[in-house]
């Protein structure tokens, strides 16, 4: 175009080259502009219509508007031709523009902040617990479980062994999630996911951390749960219940395990739970000499402990007690479907038997009838 002729109107603007905003599509029939080069107001609000005009005719429905902080001369211009808020990170705002009349399908920002609680017991049936500087409960007194926001990006586990970390100097090991709830309208009128999570300490001298935790101790689990603090807070006494069930071997909670996604394989860890099961099993037990005897074992299913697949194995040893895990209907009416002979063993990583929690103890190994 000639430096005499005029330059054409878009919607009223005057719009020098006609060129769609940088772009990607999404996978919803939508569109992502990131706008990495400097544009003043005028030149942007032209190429934005122009654009429009494009995305119009071939049908394209949201536009998500990435601003970095460096276009922030672009956030009113945006808004006053329909853009509207949907999100802030540190490094950039998200606004977003729905092109069809029919009703937006735009999902909603996040709605959920997620939180662990490390319920971490020790050989003598203590409980780790703080005192902290900061919050609701803040110069009261009372003692509490360590919690913390899990980070983007983070494994449930991980925040809960890394919130123990920094608070206290414990280094643990995860078991398994004990129980989860959910709170509306927590933080930011955004709902709240509370995960309690039971660790294992692997060293025991606190250290804790000046910062947030006023002060932090090791505490008689009975003394913890007498506190005046749990019998009026629903979610403490529901805690502490389900820790007593938990160290009395009469309850399971969810397990870790490592899965890959469907579209882009990554590795993540899957929560599975195996529900409490309390079975007597008969059935031909060889032992480690060939022989054979018949005796009746008390078959506690949990989450995380053992196997059950069909085979022989070779046992070590008889046992009283045997903690077992399986998928799917595996379980289901195993005391009906368990057929002779039934082997068991000793898991090679055997921990002390009189540990709270004694993890990774026996396998069993049931030959299930087809």
């Amino acid at each position: 175009m000639s430096d005499d002729q005029e330059a054409p109107l878009i919607n009223g603007v005057e719009h020098k080259i006609c060129e769609v905003l940088p772009f990607v599509d999404d996978d919803y029939g939508g569109v992502i502009v990131e706008m990495k080069t400097p544009m003043d107001a005028k030149s942007f609000v032209a190429a934005l219509r122009y654009s429009f005009q494009q995305w119009r005719s071939q049908g394209k429905k949201g536009v998500w508007l990435n601003l970095p902080l460096s276009h922030v001369n672009l956030v009113e211009p945006a808004v006053k031709e329909g853009f509207r808020y949907h999100h802030a990170e540190p490094t950039y705002l998200m606004l977003v523009y729905w092109i069809p009349e029919a009703e937006s399908t735009i999902p909603l920002n996040a709605s959920h902040r997620v939180r662990v609680g490390a319920v971490v017991l020790n050989h003598n049936k203590e409980i780790l617990v703080v005192q902290e500087k900061y919050g609701t409960l803040r110069g009261s007194g009372n003692w509490k479980i360590p919690t913390g926001v899990v980070d983007e990006g983070e494994e449930i586990f991980a925040a809960a062994i890394r919130e123990v970390k920094e608070e206290t100097g414990i280094d643990t090991e995860f078991l398994e999630i004990l129980a989860f709830c959910q709170t509306h309208e927590s933080f930011f009128a955004k709902s709240d996911l509370f995960f309690v999570c039971l660790l294992r300490p692997t060293s025991f001298d606190i250290q804790k951390q000046d910062l947030e935790i006023e002060a932090a101790q090791w505490m008689r689990f009975e003394d913890s749960a007498s506190q005046p603090i749990t019998h009026k807070n629903e979610l403490f006494k529901a805690i502490h219940c389900i820790c007593s069930m938990k160290m009395e071997k009469s309850y399971s909670g969810f397990s870790t395990q490592h899965i890959t996604t469907f579209f882009d394989d990554k590795l993540v860890a899957s929560y599975c739970l195996v529900a409490l099961l309390i079975l007597t099993l008969a059935g031909s037990v060889k032992n480690s000499h060939g022989g054979g005897r018949r005796e009746n074992f008390r078959a506690a299913a949990r989450g995380r402990n053992c196997e059950v697949w069909r085979g022989k194995q070779m046992m070590e040893r008889p046992c009283e007690e045997l903690y077992v895990v399986g998928e799917g209907d595996t379980l289901h009416s195993i005391s009906e479907k368990c057929g002779d002979p039934f082997i068991v063993e000793r898991n090679p990583h055997i921990h002390d038997p009189d540990d709270v929690f004694p993890g990774l103890l026996i396998k069993l190994h049931i030959n299930l009838p087809e």
